[in-house]
């Protein structure tokens, strides 16, 4: 938690600093109503086997967040990190397919930092795209999907507001909440329901 507020404040600081300006991020996630999902007591005494795979670019703690909720969930007392589709067994393979910025929001960006932010510069194309396929003895049986959507505004303007960043959810709670949302999804579908044992 304070290692959190303390990296928030200190990219905070840097930003302030090197850019003269202010930069606000939040993340939108869709289904909206992941924002409520909830962690789930366990309900299977199976092993999950999974894997995540890399993506590559700027991340801001969410590649680690989402590798630490499927070595640690609420649903499964064991996991087990593997490179391959096991053979028997339970198994999810996640993919996260990462979106930059469109074309036009990187070079007004640009444009705007050579000018300190005193134009103000947005963007909200970017994101991830998180895939859980999941296998039940090395058959894939089903392929949950969820959109994370990353926006920004830099302005000078908006330098006594930079507070509000500590307010807005960062990308470890978007990668959070999509895999809390993909565990009640399976067990709502009954893929990862303890009936299917």
């Amino acid at each position: 938690m304070y290692a959190k507020v303390i990296g928030k404040f200190g990219l905070l600081l840097a930003l302030v600093a090197t850019l003269n300006g202010c930069l606000i991020f939040t993340y939108r996630v869709k289904p909206p109503e992941a924002w409520d999902a909830k962690p789930t007591p366990p309900t299977r005494p199976e092993k999950m086997f999974y894997s995540v795979g890399s993506f590559g670019g700027l991340t801001f703690g969410g590649y680690d967040e989402l590798r630490a909720m499927m070595a640690k969930n609420s649903i499964f007392p064991q996991t087990e990190a593997v490179t391959a589709t096991p053979s028997k067994g339970l198994y999810v393979r996640v993919d996260v397919e990462q979106h930059d910025p469109s074309i036009g929001s990187l070079v007004w960006g640009y444009i705007a930092l050579s000018f300190l932010l005193i134009p103000p510069a947005y963007s909200g194309s970017s994101g991830f795209i998180v895939r859980y396929q999941v296998y039940r003895d090395a058959q894939p049986v089903k392929l949950y999907e969820y959109e994370i959507r990353r926006k920004g505004l830099g302005w000078i303007v908006l330098l006594p507001f930079a507070w509000v960043n500590f307010l807005t959810y960062d990308e470890e709670d978007a990668f959070r909440v999509v895999t809390n949302q993909f565990f009640q999804d399976g067990i709502r579908d009954g893929f990862l329901a303890a009936k299917n044992l």
